[in-house]
């Protein structure tokens, strides 16, 4: 998922460059496994189509062949244990898509039953009016569409209505029945799709035929002991490969060149993808890359999705180049937030304040000698009248007032939590990714002989056997 808004961020979208593979002949690139395999599976819309999320990847391997650009696979390995509460969420939020999908089909076969039934009715009564029903099967799913599109393959109902016999108001109100029920279903169907997109899952056996397929093609690949994400910072320091090819901008943050791929459709036909160089990107930022690492955990990122919740992603380059460090930067939000709770408890204290003055007043008045006149008596008056109207008005805005006061206290309080949660959790994540001389990888020789396209055919056409963890 990557760090919150950060590449439509304005700090970050001035430094985007369209770059072409063939510009990296002779480089190497990292690739990240995780990353493809979900958008070569994004792309399926029934799970029997698991298969050809392959023929995506070998087609991918090829092209940057063709250019002279070497890759090198990253495949993940365990699922950090202080993301764990993050995927616990991603893990509920997964199983409400699958309601959501289940409900979703539902309501598609209820309109389908409604248009074969009203179809079925309008047949009967052909004679009272001319109907010719074309059925047009419409492949709108490119193979390998981007994630978020709405394409599927639908069959769609064309009608051509001539004219009817007078007088047959009931055939026309059914064939507008008709014409919106397929545009119901239209929608019905698209949305099916997206969220059949959404909660395909990618099995052990889905991992273990991509790295078949690397080792038959003689792709090189690494093993990582946790996730990807890290290691790519670390090769890059380390001046084995020049940038990362994902879908995730964590890469940036860990100090990798991120060649952004959204769509295997788009990096396909065009033979480009986003580039974002980061040392570019921090100085522009005038930051450190450590600085900017603060600055993404603040944003927010897989490890802490919400971040520093309140501050926008518009206000956080200006904050750190003020401040420098992440410490310094919530004592100086922290800061503006008790400046606000001590603004609105003296707005509190100000209706006590004037009330105080006002009963002051009235008790001086009383105790003149000519405190019966009609002059003092009508002060009195006017200042009992303004005394009512003060406790009114604190009694109106008291409770907004009390609770804006503890939305800041809770934000001050959830912010001071946030560093040494960052302290806690950063010598983990650097501890368990050192960084490797990499030493013990094979780079193949790029050659198209390297690999023989009846073992590819043969390999590509196995079917998928699945052991029982979930896969239906």
């Amino acid at each position: 998922m990557g760090i919150t808004g950060l590449l439509q961020s304005e700090f970050v979208k001035p430094y985007k460059q369209r770059r072409h593979i063939s510009e990296f002949k002779g480089q190497t690139l990292g690739y990240d496994e995780s990353c493809f395999l979900n958008l070569s599976f994004y792309a399926l819309v029934e799970e029997a189509e698991r298969v050809n999320a392959m023929v995506r990847t070998k087609n991918v391997f090829q092209l940057f062949r063709h250019h002279g650009v070497q890759l090198l696979v990253f495949r993940g390995g365990k699922r950090a244990p202080w993301k764990e509460l993050e995927s616990q969420k991603r893990a509920i939020a997964k199983k409400r898509l699958r309601d959501n999908q289940d409900s979703a089909q539902h309501v598609l076969d209820d309109h389908q039953q409604k248009r074969a039934k009203l179809l079925q009715e309008i047949e009967v009564r052909s004679e009272n009016m001319t109907v010719d029903v074309e059925i047009v099967f419409v492949n709108t799913a490119p193979e390998d569409e981007e994630p978020g599109a709405s394409a599927d393959v639908r069959v769609q109902v064309i009608i051509r209505l001539w004219q009817p016999t007078p007088g047959d108001e009931e055939k026309q109100v059914e064939e507008k029945e008709l014409l919106q029920l397929e545009q119901q279903i239209e929608a019905d169907e698209n949305d099916l799709a997206r969220r059949t997109r959404q909660i395909i899952n990618i099995y052990p056996e889905d991992r273990e035929r991509h790295k078949g397929l690397c080792q038959l093609m003689k792709v090189a690949t690494i093993d990582c002991d946790y996730e990807e994400d890290y290691e790519f910072g670390s090769s890059s320091r380390s001046g084995i490969i020049v940038g990362g090819l994902a879908n995730d901008s964590d890469l940036l943050m860990h100090g990798c060149n991120l060649c952004y791929v959204n769509s295997l459709s788009d990096l396909l036909s065009t033979e480009s993808f986003e580039y974002y160089p980061i040392d570019d990107i921090l100085r522009g930022l005038k930051m450190t890359q450590e600085q900017f690492r603060q600055m993404c955990f603040a944003i927010g990122t897989d490890y802490k999705r919400s971040g520093l919740t309140g501050i926008g992603i518009k206000s956080l380059p200006q904050l750190f180049y003020e401040h420098k460090t992440l410490e310094h930067v919530i004592a100086a939000v922290n800061a503006g937030k008790q400046e606000k709770i001590d603004a609105l408890e003296k707005k509190l204290m100000k209706f006590d304040t004037q009330i105080e003055a006002l009963e002051e007043k009235i008790v001086t008045i009383s105790a003149k000698k000519n405190a019966s006149t009609k002059t003092n008596q009508d002060a009195i008056a006017k200042a009992e009248n303004r005394i009512e109207d003060l406790k009114i008005a604190r009694i109106k805005s008291a409770p907004d007032i009390r609770e804006k006061i503890t939305e800041l206290e809770e934000k001050i309080a959830e912010y001071n939590a946030f560093l040494p949660w960052y302290n806690e959790i950063l010598p983990k994540i650097l501890q368990v990714h050192k960084d490797n001389t990499y030493g013990n990888i094979v780079w193949p020789t790029l050659t198209s002989a390297d690999f023989s396209i009846a073992e590819l055919t043969e390999f590509l056409s196995r079917k998928i056997v699945y052991s029982q963890h979930g896969h239906k």
